[in-house]
């Protein structure tokens, strides 16, 4: 039963490294293709194109913000609004790493504080 069980997994690991090659080819073409369709379409000023076999492609615009954090504080401290500005502890971590080395800090301490996440890498060559 474990050298079937063996076998069959010999197979998915040699069918998973050539699916994934497979598909990290095409989706290098594909990133490539959409990009020069976005230029294509974008040189034309073309928001929709149809092909004669009914596929749709349309372009579109979208904008899309994010907050600038450090500019956002600055100006707020330029406005004199404080209120808006949270201050938030964290550690040093250069400082913790400098004072465990310099033996001012039992890392057994702060032990319970470290969170261990343990993950599976699966690396197929």
């Amino acid at each position: 039963m474990k050298d079937q069980e063996l076998t069959v997994l010999y197979d998915l690991v040699e069918n998973y490294k050539i699916k994934n090659g497979e598909m990290a080819k095409l989706k290098k073409v594909v990133d490539e293709t959409n990009k020069k369709i976005k230029e294509t379409m974008t040189l034309m000023k073309l928001n929709n194109v149809s092909t004669p076999t009914g596929i749709t492609a349309k372009l579109s615009e979208q904008d899309r913000a994010s907050i600038n954090s450090d500019g956002l504080v600055a100006k707020l401290k330029q406005l004199g609004i404080s209120t808006a500005i949270k201050v938030i502890e964290v550690p040093d971590d250069a400082m913790i790493e400098r004072m465990i080395y310099d033996k001012e800090l039992d890392p057994q301490i702060v032990a319970d504080c470290t969170v261990h996440k343990i993950i599976h890498v699966l690396k197929v060559k």
